[in-house]
């Protein structure tokens, strides 16, 4: 089956939002994983589906529907799909949470799936609940909360990664020092990285003389120089979560002159996956996306699709044993490029042109 749709996004819970764009008006609709439509589009913007339910606008106003496109309630227009310090508003649930905004006072609270405020708007900025607990931020620092929206760890983080399997991204900077890692529920670093960020702008720069010694270490053991990099948001730039067991990191080249490779950590602080990569993303089904294609967990090719040379791919997580993939002649795509779906075998399953 090939659908024509302008766009189309990754499937969650079950459906995918796509794009129809015509002369007089471009609305928003939902297709399954063959490709059927779900959900005729009607709406003026849509998001992804969570736990049943996805955020859509009508009018100009956030509706909250279900599976079959029918609205469960309404809530006051905002901003679509708003931002946080350069970061998206993400208007999904997760645990029959999710953060929304006070449209008076612009601060965070969570509403339940009635769509009333069940732990009052309070945060600067909140997120979905992962593992039990729900990053927020109040006053520039992260900290998370349980379902009752009491702190478990207190907002002390500069930067901070919502919870994967017991493990969050941080950055925290006391008494004149800086420790980035992967923090557990109690707030504890449990796996910190070799280097700090004065450190790390030291060796990117050449000028690593008083770190040699750190890199004479690793020769001598089972880890090895990486770090962590978060946008002010909190956010890594390349999503460093634990998934499987393992993380994604940057792998800090002893040779200046050379980039930034990518390598995935496990989770006694070692390398999981042997090599380095100059692309690479978390895993999903099993499935993690690198400039050499789809590995296993075990670091083996599995689809071997390259995203460099003329013609690049522009991959996609797989999510209920699909993967989107993009067509595209530039790092820059536009919503024009032809796009598709690939099953875990590799093959185009359908696509849009």
């Amino acid at each position: 089956m090939k659908p024509q749709f302008y766009q189309c996004r990754s499937i969650s819970d079950g459906l995918a939002a796509f794009l129809v764009d015509n002369s007089k008006r471009s609305l928003w609709g939902y297709v399954d994983p063959h490709g059927n439509v779900a959900i005729p589009p009607s709406f003026e913007w849509a998001g992804d589906f969570s736990e049943g339910v996805a955020t859509a606008s009508v009018n100009k106003q956030i509706v909250f529907i279900d599976h079959a496109g029918k609205i469960l309630f309404k809530k006051e227009p905002m901003r679509i799909p708003g931002t946080w310090q350069g970061g998206p508003v993400d208007l999904r649930f997760s645990g029959n949470l999710m953060a929304f905004p006070d449209p008076l006072t612009g601060k965070f609270g969570y509403i339940d799936r009635s769509g009333q405020f069940l732990i009052p708007p309070q945060f600067d900025a909140a997120y979905p609940f992962h593992d039990g607990l729900a990053r927020i931020a109040a006053a520039s620092r992260f900290g998370y909360i349980d379902s009752k929206g009491a702190f478990v760890i207190q907002p002390v983080f500069k930067k901070a990664t919502d919870f994967h399997e017991g493990f969050a991204a941080a950055v925290q900077e006391s008494r004149g020092q800086t420790v980035v890692g992967f923090i557990d529920n109690t707030g504890q670093f449990r796996i910190s990285s070799p280097f700090d960020p004065s450190e790390v702008y030291n060796i990117m720069n050449g000028n690593y003389d008083n770190e040699v010694s750190k890199f004479n270490s690793f020769a001598k053991s089972e880890t090895f120089p990486w770090i962590l990099l978060l946008q002010d948001d909190g956010n890594p730039a390349s999503p460093s979560r634990f998934v499987e067991g393992l993380a994604v990191v940057r792998n800090v080249p002893i040779d200046p002159s050379q980039c930034c490779t990518y390598a995935f950590l496990d989770r006694n602080g070692k390398r999981g996956i042997p090599g380095n990569f100059a692309d690479a993303e978390p895993f999903s089904e099993g499935l993690a996306i690198t400039d050499k294609g789809y590995i296993n967990t075990a670091g083996q090719l599995v689809i071997p699709i390259s995203r460099v040379g003329n013609g690049p791919l522009r991959l996609h997580e797989f999510k209920h044993g699909l993967a989107r993939v993009e067509f595209t002649a530039s790092w820059f795509p536009d919503s024009n490029d032809p796009w598709g779906y690939i099953n875990r075998d590799g093959k185009l399953v359908w696509e849009s042109h």
